[in-house]
């Protein structure tokens, strides 16, 4: 009885630790008439050739819709996307998506798909340009000088 207790402990604290490792570190990009555009900081990953350039990165990033997308009989309050940035050629792609009832992508899960875009050029001054100079860590945008774009301009 104590050890299947013990063990029943250990399982608990490693399962909490493990969720709270995963957890989502969202930073706010944007914020418009749609919703709040935000990007999930743990999630960045760098491809770097070199100790100073980053070549591409990718990073889940979420928007937090202010009314609900509605699709026959489901309905989600905040889409969870992943993105693809070259940061060289200054352009971004879009892989995965992932539809959320609850806001800041929270409740069940309603729709999942795994996505086939062409890579889209990025503006100086757009949000795409904010998302990909947090991302790839320099230029203005770097965390904390965002140009302060609303959502719903183009990238």
């Amino acid at each position: 009885m104590f050890y299947a207790m013990k063990q029943l402990l250990l399982v608990t604290v490693f399962v909490c630790l493990s969720a709270s490792a995963f957890a989502a570190s969202w930073q706010k990009v944007s914020e418009g008439t749609v919703g709040s555009r935000y990007i999930d900081m743990s999630s960045v990953r760098q491809v770097r050739p070199s100790p100073k350039a980053v070549d591409s990165a990718t990073a889940w990033t979420l928007t937090d819709l202010k009314k609900p997308l509605t699709n026959g009989k489901t309905s989600s309050s905040s889409l969870k996307i992943m993105q693809s940035f070259d940061c060289v050629g200054k352009r971004m792609t879009q892989t995965a998506m992932v539809a959320y009832v609850g806001h800041m992508a929270t409740g069940k899960v309603v729709y999942t798909e795994d996505i086939v875009n062409e890579w889209i050029p990025i503006r100086e001054g757009t949000q795409g340009y904010d998302m990909m100079t947090l991302v790839c860590g320099k230029g203005p945008g770097a965390p904390g000088v965002l140009s302060g774009i609303k959502l719903g301009q183009e990238s």
